[in-house]
């Protein structure tokens, strides 16, 4: 267990300066912290304590830098809560203890500190049978996680309750420029249509406020009243519009930095970083993953090759788990394209990613 006062004892330390890394020198139950990354919107700390044993146990402490990602910290702690309760053929770290205010400072999650290796490191140094079984594993942890039914598109809180779900190109892309809650977060939304429509209309307003791009690619060819054009012919009753498929969870970054690897043997230790997790519809929990380094023709000759062996085994999986047979095409349709289901695929593509392009359009932002 988490002793309470070595998690104080550490805040209170990051607390004082930016420090990159404090000694192992013992203060009570606390022993010391490492840094383990500092990014855009996080640092992340490696806590090292006393255990009620008298060893030396650790945690890892992350700790937001700006008050507009709380949603993202949110998000996160409710779907790792969601899947260890839930769902736990999924290998996840436990959360210890989190605390979310509109007080910065005070924000913070520590969860469990797994050993391991992320598999884009690892990938190039398994055997062909290896790699077959950590296929296989992922095509599992995929089919556990498109088994879990929503009755909406969404997040989830804390506490386990639908809430509005963190979408990356919102961040990534041009929208990148604050850290307010209104530009990335979404829903919930009882419907696909419902949800389609409001991200057109985000859209919309959007490109209508940004004024000046600032030479950002792709955005000067943006067209408002396109936008508003296939918002108003999405609008109308179907089958202008497809019907909805059943809502299962995306993980929202599933690729290979955020796959940790057992250090001695091709086994998955903990599927990370959930904070883009949401309820969406079933033919967008799985479109492929980086799961592996693609720095050559030989590499992606291979990536090619087993990221259809990793839609092949979901497609087994799911089978073999009686799944029905519209529900097991739906979730490995992505590896086909084929036409009849294209503009199905297509126009929930455009909401999740940010619709400023056409269908068929190679302009606008993308996800992978």
């Amino acid at each position: 267990m988490l002793k309470r006062t070595c998690l104080q004892n550490a805040l209170n330390a990051i607390a004082k300066a930016n420090l990159e890394e404090m000694p192992l020198e013992q203060n009570g139950d606390f022993y010391g912290l490492t840094l383990l990354g500092r990014g855009v919107t996080y640092i992340v700390w490696l806590v090292s304590c006393l255990s009620n044993k008298g060893t030396i146990c650790k945690f890892v402490l992350r700790v937001p830098k700006v008050i507009g990602m709380l949603p993202e910290l949110r998000n996160e702690i409710g779907w790792l809560r969601y899947v260890s309760k839930h769902i736990p053929g999924v290998p996840i770290p436990k959360v210890y203890a989190f605390n979310i205010t509109q007080k910065i400072d005070d924000c913070f999650i520590a969860e469990e500190y797994i050993v391991g290796e992320p598999l884009s490191k690892m990938w190039a140094l398994y055997t062909d049978d290896e790699k077959h079984s950590v296929a296989l594993k992922l095509a599992e942890v995929i089919v556990d996680l498109a088994a879990a039914r929503f009755e909406s598109i969404c997040g989830l809180t804390p506490e386990l309750e639908p809430g509005p779900a963190i979408e990356v190109p919102k961040l990534f892309e041009c929208r990148f420029r604050d850290f307010s809650e209104d530009i990335h977060v979404i829903g919930e939304y009882k419907s696909t249509k419902e949800y389609v429509l409001s991200r057109y209309d985000e859209q919309i307003r959007h490109y209508e406020d940004m004024g000046n791009f600032d030479g950002l690619v792709g955005v000067e060819d943006v067209s408002v009243e396109k936008l508003r054009a296939t918002r108003q012919k999405m609008a109308k009753e179907p089958p202008a519009f497809p019907t909805d498929e059943p809502f299962a969870i995306s993980h929202g970054s599933f690729c290979g930095k955020n796959i940790l690897m057992t250090p001695r043997d091709a086994k998955v230790a903990a599927v990370l970083h959930w904070k883009y997790a949401g309820a969406y519809p079933l033919s967008e929990v799985y479109k492929g993953s980086k799961f592996m380094k693609v720095d050559s023709d030989k590499a992606r000759q291979e990536y090619t090759f087993w990221e259809r062996e990793i839609f092949h085994l979901i497609g087994v999986v799911a089978r073999k788990r009686g799944w029905k047979k519209e529900d097991a095409d739906l979730l490995i349709r992505n590896a086909r394209r084929d036409s009849a289901a294209s503009e199905h695929i297509d126009e929930l593509e455009r909401a999740r990613v940010g619709i400023c392009h056409e269908p068929g359009d190679s302009k606008g932002f993308t996800l992978y």
